[in-house]
């Protein structure tokens, strides 16, 4: 008897040591709702609280969607993984370089081809035509500086003995490609060497053996309108 008494003793004891070790655990529910309440949240609040969507910090200052205090533009508004000045359409012209703001006018008259802009042993892009280049034909993109006022513009290049090659690519994924060489040795005193494009490449205007397959007809197409008799037009 003494026997099983000292062990249902010591039974208890470790049920009290037990109860000492996971108590923290098993009154962790109980000492939450405690704390909550004590800082005014109810269990309804913490619900609700899991529930709400998280909300984006602002700036000390500034409200969602208010606008630009400067109410001035910027090149990443829309499109924040693009780099900055990512179209020739967002720079103002007059603050460009000499050289970029040539090559800007020719894009303006160029919009629908890809611009390759001789500058000594390379065709250069720049703008949209830089970031399309570097990720059809995996160039570096890097940069160039435009203007005090502009900073760099994305830049991309290939060296001009292998534009035959790049270019090819280019027309096989669906690209028209215009290339702008230069047409003389020596530029004019104060001025810019003289470039002019010299080549329009289409899928249906390649002439280049390098740039045609052998096996395939490349097919043009070609369209004449004519006045129809007694019609002005």
């Amino acid at each position: 008897m003494a026997a099983e008494a000292e062990q249902q003793l010591s039974l208890m004891a470790g049920l009290e040591v037990q109860g000492d070790l996971f108590g923290a655990a098993g009154n962790s529910k109980g000492r939450s709702a405690a704390e909550a309440a004590e800082a005014g949240i109810g269990a309804g609040g913490l619900s609700e609280g899991r529930q709400r969507p998280r909300q984006r910090r602002q700036p000390p200052g500034s409200a969602a969607g208010s606008p630009d205090p400067a109410g001035q533009a910027h090149p990443n508004d829309d499109d924040t993984d693009l780099p900055a000045w990512h179209h020739h359409r967002l720079v103002n012209p007059q603050q460009l370089t000499p050289m970029l703001r040539h090559y800007v006018e020719l894009k303006a008259a160029h919009p629908e081809r890809l611009l390759l802009y001789r500058l000594g042993d390379f065709f250069e892009c720049f703008f949209e035509d830089a970031i399309t280049a570097s990720r059809l034909l995996e160039l570096t993109l890097t940069g160039k500086e435009g203007g005090k006022a502009i900073g760099r513009v994305p830049m991309a290049g290939i060296p001009h003995h292998a534009a035959e090659r790049y270019c090819g690519e280019l027309v096989r994924r669906g690209h028209s490609v215009a290339l702008c060489d230069q047409v003389e040795t020596t530029p004019a005193k104060g001025e810019l060497l003289r470039r002019e494009i010299t080549r329009v490449l289409t899928p249906g205007t390649v002439l280049e053996e390098g740039m045609l397959a052998a096996r395939c007809n490349n097919w043009l197409c070609a369209v004449v309108l004519e006045r129809p008799a007694g019609i002005e037009m």
